[in-house]
């Protein structure tokens, strides 16, 4: 097949690329698209230039032997992955046929191309989706599981929590051993949590973090739980000292930057610490107006012209060793967006204590601060785990011993409770309380669900999830408190 240069100058029209070249590799000629492929502007670009002058040199050597195999007769088709001028990478499926002169002699190699780049970045884009996709059930696979294990382990936790605050009969060295594995549970429970968990905090249409009415004990005992996980391997310990009166102590934050906020603040306490070895404390206490939280540590120190620069705002650069910083723009930007005010005191080789005040909110009605069992005399618990059964067991047992009238049934299944208080006497219904669980596994429906059907005057739900808005709008649609199962231990429970 012969082509004639001054014939082949009209293949500019062509709509596919076409180009051409001798034996050495050199271009002889090249239409328009041919040139656009290789992000050329004009001929001159390409016409007497090699292929060593225009491709990559792994390039060029592959193109160098396809042009030997062509000089032997072959016609070559597939696809070729080009880099242009401007360093694009570009797809085409290819075709390499014999160029001959007048008499039949092969004397170079015609290309012609079809580019398929858009095809292929779709094909790319469609297959990372699927990845994705496929990661993402993986991961709301492994969330579900996570969240069943933490369910899982809650009510026994809680179980655990109940025998060591109630029983006083337990000597003094097995309650340590006790909380010590109280702690260690919870710490786990915590890091799996948090390990799958989303950042499920509500925005506005801005993206910001709405605030929430949030009991701040809940917030630092699980941040404490985190922080005593991920420090387990290093010799720091842990200390939480909660004023009695503060477990129910609200604030109007944004929950997620209070996390972060509350971690950076620990992850600096920690760097404090030569050799990984001290005591990083949280307080909480409070007044009238105000909730206050105090990150406490035994470390190092900060020196007196550091502290000026923190107390004025003044970019800090030390205290960087473990690479969390001082850490403190976030904190600072934090406590101005939710009203809160910042102090810190340090004193070299004796420790540096930094001081939270949040103004105290009033806390929700629909949270359960006292157990009020005046007038009952019947008790009804609805947990599908049953070790949850013995931790109310531990709660009430002082009461059944000094109230002979009162008496506590347990139960697994919601739907039995259903029955068993539709059997009760009209009455009866007024001197009976039911605190049932939220999630019932495997049951159709919740003790929401159960609370509503069995149309008692007195109800409580004892759940972990107090603050998911789903849940909190049918509970008051209900009439029925919250109580949140981490604060069981504290309520305080009253009898006339």
């Amino acid at each position: 097949m012969i082509f004639p240069q001054q014939f082949m100058e009209h293949f500019d029209i062509f709509p596919a690329i076409l180009y051409w070249c001798d034996l050495n590799g050199t271009f002889l000629g090249a239409n328009r698209e041919a040139l656009k492929a290789l992000g050329a502007l004009k001929k001159d670009d390409v016409i007497g230039k090699t292929i060593y002058d225009i491709y990559p040199e792994t390039v060029a050597t592959v193109f160098k032997s396809e042009i030997s195999r062509v000089a032997n007769g072959e016609l070559l088709q597939g696809e070729d992955v080009i880099v242009d001028f401007v360093g694009n990478r570009r797809y085409f499926t290819a075709t390499k046929s014999p160029y001959y002169d007048s008499d039949g002699k092969i004397i170079g190699l015609i290309g012609t191309s079809i580019e398929i780049t858009a095809q292929k970045e779709a094909d790319r884009l469609r297959i990372e989706n699927e990845v994705h996709e496929v990661s993402a059930l993986e991961q709301e696979k492994y969330r579900k599981i996570v969240q069943q294990a933490a369910h899982d382990i809650s009510s026994p936790l809680a179980t655990l929590a109940m025998i060591i605050d109630h029983c006083a009969e337990i000597p003094e060295k097995k309650v340590i051993a006790l909380n010590s594995a109280k702690l260690r549970i919870m710490d786990i429970m915590q890091h799996l949590l948090t390990s799958y968990e989303f950042d499920n905090n509500s925005r506005d249409k801005f993206g910001n973090e709405e605030k929430q009415q949030t009991l701040a004990a809940t917030l630092l005992m699980q941040a404490i739980a985190e922080k005593r996980y991920e420090y387990k391997l290093a010799q720091i310990k842990f200390v939480d000292n909660f004023a009695p009166d503060s477990y129910f102590a609200c604030v109007n934050i944004e929950v997620g930057a209070f996390k972060r906020m509350i971690s950076n603040l620990i992850n600096n306490a920690a760097d404090a610490f030569v050799e990984n070895h001290g005591i990083i404390t949280i307080n909480q206490s409070v007044t009238a107006d105000s909730v206050i939280i105090i990150i406490e540590d035994n470390g190092k120190g900060i020196d007196g012209v550091v502290i000026d620069k923190i107390r004025n705002d003044v970019a800090v650069t030390e205290g960087k060793a473990s690479g969390h910083g001082i850490g403190l723009t976030q904190v600072k930007e934090t406590l101005k967006r939710n009203f809160g005010t910042f102090a810190i005191d340090s004193v070299l080789g004796v420790g540096t204590k930094i001081t939270l005040t949040y103004p105290r909110v009033v806390t929700p009605d629909y949270i359960l601060q006292t157990l009020d069992l005046s007038g009952i005399e019947d008790i009804i618990i609805l947990d599908d785990d049953e070790s949850m059964h013995g931790a109310w067991c531990m709660m009430f047992d002082e009461l059944l011993k000094h109230n002979e009238y009162l008496s506590v049934k347990y139960f697994k299944v919601g739907q039995e409770v259903i029955k068993f208080v539709n059997d009760i006497l009209p009455n009866q219904k007024n001197r009976t309380l039911l605190i049932a669980d939220y999630e019932l596994l495997r049951q159709n429906l919740t003790g929401l669900d159960v609370i509503a059907k069995c149309h008692l005057p007195r109800a409580i739900l004892a759940t972990s999830h107090y603050n998911k808005k789903h849940i909190i709008d049918k509970a008051c649609t209900i009439n029925v408190k919250i109580l949140p199962k981490l604060l069981a231990p504290f309520a305080t429970i009253k009898i006339v």
